[in-house]
């Protein structure tokens, strides 16, 4: 597996928005340490090398070997230390990953997979960037890491999740369990308050909605949204500094639940739970990179993680793990 750049930051050279009334393609050049003539020539350069769209590749089916990382006896060794008594005095959350390898002699267009990825997942980020030839990483994550418009911010706790029903009044009874739900709302609570914790230096004004479920096409979850008027001068580098890892994908307290996941996750959690997105002086946008796959030649690795409270049961996580990755794995014939 190659090893992935633990922090990738893209100027790119052409942006194509494409909106309802159509498209916008932009230019960027950079003057500030490069001679002016060589940066127009190699902008010109690209724009003449610029092809005409082309058709995606059919997403055909393949052959897969599957290897869970942890194993499911791993991953209840590892839940069992987490909701020990003396563990959940000091570390009342702790988020565990799994990585599911899928082998195949020939692996598939990422930008074939993530388009039809996007076609259900509406409501959910899109992010594809292609690393080499040969290597990508794709997701659509459901969760914000935080938008901003000038000073205001609105994050969100996303944390508690069930299945999907099978017909509309069966979900509503998930969803309304889900809400009931002692443990799910103990892991919700504890995103939410690190947040108004981490959010309330760097602000004047911090505001909680009221806890509310959130539809996606296999699972539901928890969601309350966070609304922040930032101090003047406030950056995205001292948010970044601040917010990331959230406790959705590490745990809480931070430092104590990273601790765990260093000594006791085996595989390399890569881009997965980190931070990908759009930013500018005026405004940012930035998504927290679960729901993705790596997909590199004969190999995908796909990810999820659960979080572990007080109550939770091993093969219950286990199952929500599968949950949480059953969009993609049945794209790739495998649901």
């Amino acid at each position: 597996m190659a090893a992935l750049p633990w922090l990738l930051f893209l100027l790119p050279r052409i942006v194509l928005r494409r909106h309802q009334g159509g498209a916008t393609l932009s230019l960027n050049l950079r003057f500030d340490d490069r001679c002016p003539e060589a940066e127009i020539a190699q902008a010109r350069a690209c724009l003449a090398a610029l092809e005409e769209e082309q058709s995606l590749p059919c997403l055909l089916p393949h052959v897969y070997q599957r290897d869970d990382r942890p194993t499911l006896k791993e991953w209840m060794a590892s839940v069992a230390l987490v909701t020990h008594p003396d563990q959940l005095g000091h570390t009342p959350k702790v988020v565990l990953s799994r990585e599911t390898c899928l082998t195949t002699p020939e692996t598939p267009s990422p930008w074939s997979l993530l388009a039809r990825w996007q076609a259900g997942a509406a409501d959910c980020f899109h992010f594809g960037v292609q690393l080499t030839p040969h290597e990508a990483f794709i997701g659509c994550p459901p969760e914000r890491l935080y938008k901003r418009e000038g000073r205001h911010l609105m994050t969100e706790a996303l944390a508690g999740t069930t299945r999907r029903g099978q017909d509309a009044q069966q979900d509503q009874t998930l969803a309304n369990t889900l809400l009931a739900d002692k443990k799910n709302n103990l892991e919700n609570q504890c995103v939410y308050q690190q947040l108004l914790t981490q959010l309330e230096p760097l602000s004047s004004q911090v505001q909680m909605g009221e806890a509310h479920v959130v539809k996606l096409r296999s699972v539901q979850h928890i969601r309350r949204l966070i609304h922040a008027e930032l101090h003047s001068g406030i950056t995205d580098q001292q948010l970044l500094a601040v917010l990331p890892p959230t406790p959705a994908v590490g745990g809480v307290p931070r430092d104590s639940s990273l601790a765990f996941i260093r000594q006791h996750e085996r595989h390399q959690r890569g881009w997965y739970a980190g931070v990908f997105g759009r930013i500018s002086h005026a405004s940012s946008d930035l998504a927290v990179a679960i729901r993705c796959a790596h997909i590199s030649p004969k190999t995908i690795r796909l990810y999820a993680g659960a979080g572990i409270v007080a109550g939770s049961q091993p093969e219950e996580e286990w199952r929500e793990l599968d949950t949480k990755i059953a969009d993609i794995m049945s794209l790739l014939g495998m649901g």
